[in-house]
């Protein structure tokens, strides 16, 4: 049976008409043309019965470039000995023995697609809603260590936000989050690992005891429950900072096993003018997050502004809309589409 229609994300470069049909003697700017594959809603890749076609579909529509979930609601979607030794599963339950990551990376190559493996939780390990109570394997090991982040209330969700996040200024849990990225990339043919927007802190959070702590002997000040502007502007540069150091961190282990990779996340919000900047890239782009008036995250890590497309395409400055696949099949030019190959 033909799987329910994709809704694509497609990440296009910049690009002007001119540019897009120009001659062959002058080189086009090339494109990352993606779409993210979730095990949520429609049966894409979640059994496994409909990987083949869903990726042959995806090259169909001209693009050259899939994010594949591999780290959500506190599992991951592959066999990881490092989730085993702090929970005992070694992987999503739903999954059984299967590999997801092994299966889409297989089939997407096999169509030449570039394989980004989406880390869509980042730091959060569950969705509970307002006032919920985190009580999933790795929430609960987080939440017995303290390395939950809470608000004023005590709460490890409310109504800004219904996700349990971990807390980033917990070595431990930054990395946590690293050696399950290593471990994917040394396992598996990746072209490029992409943290979601959850690597980020949430505005809201951070009045928890651990939290206290650790502010309290870094920088030698107590977080009041209420804050002064001037004492919450501190502590929101101080958070920020950490979120900073971990990508600091995520991105140089994974550039030191695989220096070909991409790093990237995907746009998260900061209050007003604050701004996170990611390291300087290779090439020497640097990689600087976006701002925004909606208040979401104090302190956000955000997708690379310039970076190298993975291995199968060169380098790209991606922008992202959202199309329907039939629309975004006719966006990309003929000339522009991947050609099919021999790859096994």
């Amino acid at each position: 049976m033909k799987p329910a229609g994709l809704t694509l994300i497609c990440s296009l470069c910049a690009l002007s008409l001119p540019t897009v049909f120009a001659p062959s003697s002058h080189a086009a700017t090339p494109e990352a043309r993606a779409t993210l594959l979730t095990t949520t809603g429609p049966d894409h890749i979640a059994s496994g019965n409909n990987t083949a076609q869903v990726m042959q579909r995806i090259r169909d529509v001209g693009l050259n470039t899939v994010y594949v979930e591999t780290w959500k609601n506190g599992y991951t979607n592959f066999p990881s000995q490092v989730l085993s030794g702090l929970i005992g599963a070694d992987r999503s339950p739903f999954l059984g023995t299967r590999d997801l990551v092994q299966e889409t990376t297989l089939h997407a190559h096999r169509n030449e697609l570039n394989y980004i493996g989406w880390f869509e939780y980042g730091l959060a390990t569950q969705f509970v809603g307002a006032g919920g109570n985190p009580n999933n394997p790795i929430s609960n090991y987080m939440k017995n260590n303290g390395w939950l982040l809470q608000d004023v209330n005590g709460n490890y969700a409310n109504a800004s936000n219904g996700f349990a996040w971990m807390n980033p200024a917990v070595p431990e849990v930054r990395q946590f989050l690293i050696d399950i990225t290593l471990e994917a990339i040394n396992n598996y043919d990746l072209d490029g690992v992409m943290h979601d927007d959850r690597l980020a802190w949430p505005r809201e959070f951070g009045w928890d005891q651990t939290t206290k702590n650790i502010y309290l002997a870094e920088t030698g000040r107590t977080l009041s429950n209420n804050p002064n502007t001037s004492q919450l502007n501190l502590f929101n540069d101080w958070r920020q900072d950490k979120v900073k150091l971990f990508a600091q961190e995520l991105y140089d282990a994974v550039k030191a096993v695989r220096p070909d990779i991409v790093v990237s996340v995907s746009p998260a919000v900061t209050p007003g003018p604050r701004r996170t900047t990611w390291p300087t890239g290779p090439n020497g782009s640097t990689k600087a997050s976006s701002t925004s008036t909606r208040r979401r995250s104090t302190a956000a890590a955000t997708l690379p502004t310039s970076t190298r497309c993975p291995t199968r395409s060169p380098p790209c400055n991606p922008t992202t809309w959202t199309s329907s696949s039939s629309r975004c099949a006719q966006s990309v030019p003929a000339h522009r589409r991947l050609t099919p190959t021999s790859r096994p």
